[in-house]
Formats: C-alpha cells, structure tokens, sequence
C-alpha cells in the first residue's frame, strides 16, 4: 500500500473520530436542543458555535482525505474515479457549510442550500456507493467490499427516509444521526485496510 495513501487513510479516520467525539460533545454543551428534530447545523446559532465550525471542517477533512488516498491505493475505475470527485466536490461544499453555518439549513430553502445539500447528500452518498461498488469489483476487497455496498445502500435509505418523511415530521434529527452513525462505520471498515489494519490487503 502506498505510504501517501496510508497517511491520507489515517488522516480521514482520525477526523471521522474527531468528528464524532465534536458532534457528541454538542449535544452536552447545548442541551437545550432536541435531539428528535435539531441537526447539526442547528448548533451553528448557539455559544457553541465554534465547535460545530470545527465539527463542519472535520467532516469536510475526511472526504478530501478520503478522495487522495483513494488515488494510491485501488486500481483506477469509472467508478472510483466519480466517486473521489464527488467527495472533492462535497468536501468544498462542507467546508462553504463551516464559514456559512446559518446558510445551509435544508429547512430554508436558500439557494446556498440547495446547491449545499445536493453537494453533501445525494453527492456524496453517491461517491460512498459508488466507492463500495468500485472496491467490491477487486478480488483483495471483495469482503470488506460487499459490507461497504450494504452500509452505503442504508445511508441512501435513511436519507431518502429523513428528507421525505422525518423531517416533516420534526424528526430530522433522529435521521441525520443515524446517518452520521452509518457513515461512521463506513470510513471505519474503508480505512482500516488502507492503514495495514485488519483485515490486510498486502
């Protein structure tokens, strides 16, 4: 494995966990907020605002990372070629979100936000599927690969369900955080090999 693409592995996970520990910390910090219907650009208008900031420039940091070390350590494909564009394009759009929190709310319906969302949600779930499906073609992926197709296929789901359903029913945030859940696991099991971690690839 490239030791750029090691690096850069490294780099997306340890933002992942940083990520997290940033958002779990929110909901400590700003109590006051529910967690049923609050989403984490919500945290943006509180006194914690800069640590929601950090949280967005975290986020956006394991997709950049992500989209170079991928680059270094797969073969080069239609798909995976698309998918570490989309997460180019999506890290741009989340790092936009961190310098203009108020701004990328779904629930206003600003043009800023629209382009935002399309960006962060169907792009960049998009370039996770098309990721799992690019891995899972590869004889040294293929199981890890086939469990990357199944998280992803969730993360579409959850979202279809929290933007046509929850969200008008003022659960939003119960969907986004099951996403960011499944998200999680999905950087965990993707990085894990590109580090030289179980289960190794050579």
């Amino acid at each position: 494995m490239d030791p750029r693409s090691r690096l850069l592995a490294r780099i997306a996970g340890v933002a992942a966990a940083a990520h997290a520990l940033a958002f779990l910390a929110l909901h400590f910090l700003e109590p006051e907020l529910r967690v049923s219907s609050s989403i984490i650009s919500d945290y943006g208008a509180t006194d914690s605002a800069w640590l929601a900031t950090l949280a967005f420039l975290l986020f956006g940091a394991v997709w950049a990372a992500l989209a170079f070390a991928l680059s270094g350590s797969v073969a080069s494909s239609r798909a995976l070629s698309a998918a570490r564009g989309l997460f180019l394009l999506a890290a741009v759009s989340i790092f936009a979100t961190a310098v203009f929190p108020e701004h990328a709310d779904p629930r206003t319906g600003s043009l800023f936000s629209t382009v935002q969302n399309i960006l962060t949600r169907p792009g960049l779930f998009l370039g996770i599927l098309l990721t799992s499906l690019g891995l899972r073609s590869e004889p040294r992926w293929r199981e890890v690969g086939l469990v990357l197709v199944l998280i992803s296929t969730a993360c579409i789901i959850v979202l279809l369900a929290t933007v046509g359903l929850l969200l008008e029913a003022g659960l939003g945030g119960y969907g986004q955080r099951l996403i960011f859940v499944l998200v999680y696991l999905w950087v965990f099991l993707l990085t894990r090999p590109m580090m030289g971690v179980w289960p190794s690839l050579g």
